[in-house]
C-alpha cells in the first residue's frame, strides 16, 4: 500500500526499477522472479547539490511536498463529491 501511495502522490520522488532475482519459497525451492526496487530520486529538485544523500533538509522537503500534494488531492476529491451530491452543496476554496 505504501508503494501505491508514494507512486501516486509523489511520483517524481522515487525511481522504480524491476530486477531479476532469485527467490526461495516455503518449500526451499528456488525460483527466478522480478522484484521491484524503489529508491529515492533527487532529480525532482531544480537546484541544490547533486549528491545522493538523504539529508534532514531533503527529508523535510520531501515530506512537505508529499503532504501538500496529498492534501491537494483530498481537497479535489472532496470538491467533486460535494458538487455531485443531491442537493448540491457549496465548496469554500478558502479553507
Amino acid at each position: 500500500m505504501r508503494f501505491l501511495v508514494s507512486r501516486c502522490v509523489f511520483p517524481g520522488g522515487y525511481s522504480y526499477e524491476w530486477e531479476w532475482a532469485d527467490r526461495t519459497n516455503g518449500f526451499g525451492v528456488k525460483k527466478k522472479c522480478y522484484r521491484l526496487r524503489m529508491s529515492p530520486a533527487f532529480d525532482y529538485e531544480s537546484g541544490g547539490d547533486s549528491s545522493s544523500k538523504l539529508t534532514p533538509k531533503r527529508l523535510t522537503d520531501r515530506k512537505r511536498i508529499f503532504d501538500a500534494t496529498l492534501l491537494s488531492m483530498a481537497k479535489d476529491h472532496q470538491r467533486k463529491v460535494l458538487l455531485q451530491s443531491d442537493p448540491q452543496l457549496k465548496w469554500d476554496d478558502s479553507r
